[in-house]
C-alpha cells in the first residue's frame, strides 16, 4: 500500500498516518512494525532488490544469450515503473537517509560487477559479427560508406 501511495503522490506528500489509514490500521500498530517513514522506504528497497535479483538472474546452465538480455531489459522497465517513486526521488531520498544511500549504492555496484563479465564475454561474438557485417557493407560497390 505504501508503494502505491508513494508512486501516486510522492514520499513528501505521504505520512505514516496516511499509510496507516490506507492499511486500515492504527498509527501505533504501524509504528510497531516501522518506526518511521524511512524504515518503510528501506523495506520497499529490500523488496525492490529481491525483484531486481530475479530480473537480472543469469542462466546457470548456459552462457547468457540475446534473449536473456531482452528479458532483463523488459524486466528492468517493469521494475522502474513499479518502483517509480524511488527512481523519481532517488537523490532526495538518499540525502535524507544515509542508511538507504549506503544500501542502494552497494547494491548498484554489486549488480554491475555481476553482469559485466558475463555479458561482455557472451555478446563479444555478436558485436564482432555486427562489426564485420558493417565493414563488409561499406566495401560493397555503391555503398554510402
Amino acid at each position: 500500500m505504501a508503494l502505491r501511495l508513494f508512486n501516486d503522490m510522492g514520499t513528501s506528500a505521504i505520512s505514516t498516518n496516511h499509510i496507516a489509514v490506507a492499511l486500515e490500521m492504527s498509527p501505533g500498530n504501524l509504528y510497531y512494525h516501522f518506526h518511521n517513514k524511512e524504515e518503510i522506504i528501506r523495506a520497499i528497497l529490500k523488496r525492490m532488490i529481491e525483484r531486481r535479483k530475479e530480473v537480472y538472474a543469469l542462466p546457470a546452465d548456459r552462457p547468457p544469450a540475446l534473449a536473456d538480455l531482452q528479458r532483463m531489459v523488459q524486466g528492468n522497465f517493469s521494475l522502474l515503473w513499479d518502483y517509480r517513486f524511488f527512481y523519481r526521488e532517488l537523490n532526495a531520498l538518499m540525502q535524507k537517509d544515509a542508511v538507504l544511500k549506503e544500501r542502494y549504492q552497494a547494491i548498484r555496484w554489486q549488480g554491475l560487477a555481476h553482469l559485466r563479465p558475463s555479458f561482455t564475454a557472451s555478446l563479444r561474438p555478436v558485436c564482432s559479427a555486427c562489426l564485420l557485417i558493417r565493414q563488409a557493407s561499406q566495401t560493397l560497390p555503391g555503398s554510402a560508406g
